[in-house]
Parts: C-alpha cells; sequence; structure tokens
C-alpha cells in the first residue's frame, strides 16, 4: 500500500534515533552526567521521531518543560556573569535551536549511520596530535566526550591548591612557566581551574579532553594555546602523558618539562625526565671493559665521587 514507504521510514527513524539515545546514555553513564543533560540527549534523539506516536510527542513536550523549569532555576540561583556558567547557557541555547529545527524534519537522522538498526558503541578515538601546527591543534574539531580515568587516591586526598609549571625545551617554551592557584568555586568539565599568580594565563581542562595553558579560563579548544597534554586526569599535576610546548610556530614534546604540585618538587611531575644516572654509569663500565681488554686489566676507568656524583677517570 501507499502507507508501507511512510511507515518504513519512520519505523527506520525511530530505530536510528534508538541507537543513537543508548549510544550517548551509555557514554554518560560513564560520565556521571547531569539529569539536565540527560533531559537533552533524550530531547535530541525523539524529537525527530514525535510524529510517529503521540506518546512520544508527549513525552517529548513534558522533557522540554522540565528542562526549561530547570534553566531557569539555574539562571536565579547561579552567577550570570561566572566565566564557568556562560559556556553552558550557550550550549543550552544552540541545543535548543537544534531541537527545533530537526523536529521538523523526520529525515534528520537519515544519512548517519550507526552501524545497524540498535548499534550501541561506546568507543571514543583520541584526538590526533602527531605533527600538528599551532593553528591546527587551536581550530581541532570536538571528536567526543572522553572517558574519565579518575585517580584513585583522589576522594580521600586534599586539593592541591597551587601547581608549578616548568617548561624546559625553548625559550619561547618557558613563556608561561610560573606558579598556578586553583580558582576557587570554578570548575571546567568538572575540574578546577588554575590562574597564573603574575599573569594572564589559565591552566584549564577542555572539552575535548586536554589539559590547555590559554589566556581564557573556558573549555573551548579554540584561542591562544602555550602548551597541552592529551589526558583526561583529575588534576594537572596527575597528568602521564607527554606536554606539547608551543616552539617556533609549532608544538613539540618536552621531555624535561613538568607541571607539578607546589611544594612537592617532581615528586608528582607529569612528565618526568628518564634516569640518566644508571645509564651513564652502564655506559662508562662498558668504556672500562673495553679499556681494559685494549690495555689489560691493571688500566680503566674507576668511579670517583665527588659531591653525590660519580666522575670516571684513568686509574693510571
Amino acid at each position: 500500500c501507499e502507507k508501507c514507504p511512510v511507515l518504513d521510514q519512520q519505523v527506520h527513524a525511530l530505530a536510528q534515533s534508538l541507537a543513537g539515545l543508548g549510544w550517548s546514555l551509555a557514554r554518560c553513564l560513564l560520565l556521571s552526567t547531569e539529569p539536565q543533560e540527560l533531559m537533552d540527549l533524550t530531547l535530541r534523539y525523539l524529537a525527530p521521531c514525535k510524529h510517529v506516536d503521540d506518546r512520544i510527542a508527549d513525552a517529548c513536550a513534558s522533557l522540554s518543560s522540565a528542562k526549561t523549569a530547570m534553566t531557569q532555576r539555574a539562571l536565579m540561583n547561579e552567577d550570570i556573569g561566572s566565566t564557568s556558567t556562560v559556556p553552558a547557557l550557550r550550549r543550552a541555547h544552540e541545543q535548543e535551536q537544534c531541537l527545533s529545527e530537526r523536529s521538523n524534519n523526520p529525515n534528520a537522522f537519515r544519512g548517519r549511520d550507526y552501524g545497524g538498526d540498535l548499534a550501541i558503541s561506546t568507543a571514543s578515538a583520541p584526538p590526533g596530535h602527531v605533527g600538528r601546527s599551532a593553528p591546527q591543534v587551536q581550530q581541532q574539531a570536538h571528536v567526543g566526550p572522553p572517558v574519565l580515568h579518575r585517580s584513585p587516591s583522589l576522594p580521600s586526598a586534599p586539593i592541591h591548591h597551587e601547581v608549578i609549571v616548568n617548561f624546559q625545551r625553548s625559550e619561547e617554551a618557558r613563556t608561561p612557566n610560573g606558579v598556578y592557584t586553583m580558582l576557587s568555586g570554578l570548575s571546567v568539565n568538572r575540574r578546577p581551574v588554575f590562574h597564573e599568580k603574575l599573569g594572564k594565563r589559565y591552566l584549564v581542562h577542555l572539552d575535548d579532553g586536554v589539559w590547555a595553558i590559554k589566556e581564557t579560563p573556558d573549555g573551548d579548544p579554540d584561542g591562544q594555546l602555550y602548551a597541552y597534554a592529551e589526558d583526561s586526569a583529575a588534576l594537572p599535576s596527575e597528568v602521564r602523558s607527554p606536554w606539547w610546548v608551543m616552539d617556533q610556530e609549532s608544538f613539540a614534546i618536552d621531555k624535561l618539562g613538568t607541571v607539578s604540585e607546589s611544594g612537592r618538587g617532581n615528586a608528582t611531575s607529569s612528565c618526568c625526565a628518564p634516569a640518566v644516572a644508571p645509564f651513564r654509569e652502564q655506559q662508562y663500565r662498558s668504556y672500562q671493559d673495553e679499556f681494559s681488554a685494549n690495555r689489560g686489566s691493571s688500566t680503566g676507568y674507576v668511579a670517583r665521587d665527588l659531591n653525590g656524583h660519580h666522575h670516571y677517570g684513568l686509574s693510571n
């Protein structure tokens, strides 16, 4: 009959919406998402299918009303001037516009492949970094919400209010060096924001799962970047990925750079240099063995201790 193609199209759109909703809900559970964000996700995938059944339309209307009421209460209870709330309100406004556009288009999700009618996937591709220049990093597209790896010691351990940034690769890389203090009551992507004591830079966790030093205290990947590390640690001092620093209009790894807790030196540095003393000792021992083999066992290198460091010289 003539209704079969229309019905098939509606069922296919509903199946794709449910697949997308399942994928997003699984990701929200990993991220401990707040109820309002769950409402946004439900509306995003059900609104294009509300014409299929009146019950879906009623559910969408109820969720939309509840979300609007929650947004109004948040505006009344929070300081609109806070930099942490402005991006959230802007994203909420953009989502409402997107929902209104998709609600009138039954083919909004046509062309999106979820790997089957009800395929659910929770994998997320990490943002790439090899060979990126500064403009490429600043214009990086949002790939997807990162999976959080919260430190097991965080619930019982106190949060340190200061971190020390110490990059060493070049003079340009040392620009953001200094002491960064945690801003009370301000968080971005559920992580604290740190501000440079004697400067205008911020240490903040961006929306694409990157700890970065930039000039604005928000999660937007755009803007002037000085350094970044692709890591989802709860604190910058717990980052274990290498730090990429600005060096000659591009980003490069700083193997000696550290971001550590104030007062604890490099005990929790984020990118520690490898221990060189054992390697040098082993290297000089190989020199000694080679020299002894060529000149006899009575001659070779011997170790002498000077101010706590090993120095090697000829035994004769």
